[in-house]
């Protein structure tokens, strides 16, 4: 099977961010035990009954399918999937890659999101005016699934330039209010 993933994008979007990163730590042992021991036969063997593997991973939309890009075949008994010694270390080393590549993209978006704005103009007493950057908001995003995040991102996003649009508004005003004063 070639090594596109596509259950990789299906386990980081149709999962929670904590569901995708416990399946995908799980997946990624696997291939780094294979990679590492690629003669040794208790790696290349998952036993499907085993609690651990049917609540972490199997009950995650796109952990078996993942575990069949990866190379495992179901095997005889049908009670576990087995990594034939012909499948492909190649794309085994690859989907692992593609794991850490996904779960290190939701560690930085699971990062707290400081806004900090430019360059704010604030009016003093004096009517002179100074610059100063200060921290207005920090968002931190829910554990969900990557679009629940891309909205978020985008609400916040919406909000916060209707915060730097009031400002300037409150700060022109404030300004041209201070113009008008008797001296």
């Amino acid at each position: 099977m070639a090594p596109t993933a596509d259950s990789i994008s299906q386990m980081v979007n149709e999962n929670s961010v904590d569901n995708f990163m416990t399946a995908s730590n799980i997946l990624i042992k696997f291939a780094v035990n294979i990679l590492e021991n690629p003669t040794e036969s208790k790696y290349r063997r998952i036993r499907i009954s085993n609690p651990t593997i049917q609540n972490k991973l199997l009950n995650v939309s796109g952990g078996m399918e993942c575990l069949f890009e990866m190379g495992f075949q179901e095997a005889e008994d049908g009670e576990s999937l087995v990594f034939p010694s012909n499948a492909s270390l190649k794309i085994l080393e690859t989907i692992k890659n593609n794991l850490h590549k996904e779960r290190e993209k939701l560690q930085r978006k699971m990062q707290p999101t400081s806004f900090v704005s430019g360059n704010i103009q604030r009016v003093e007493e004096t009517g002179a005016s100074s610059s100063t950057s200060q921290t207005l908001v920090t968002v931190s995003r829910p554990a969900s699934s990557y679009l629940v995040y891309q909205a978020f991102d985008y609400i916040a996003l919406v909000l916060l330039k209707s915060i730097f649009i009031m400002l300037n508004f409150i700060q022109a005003e404030q300004f041209s209010f201070c113009k008008h004063l008797p001296h």
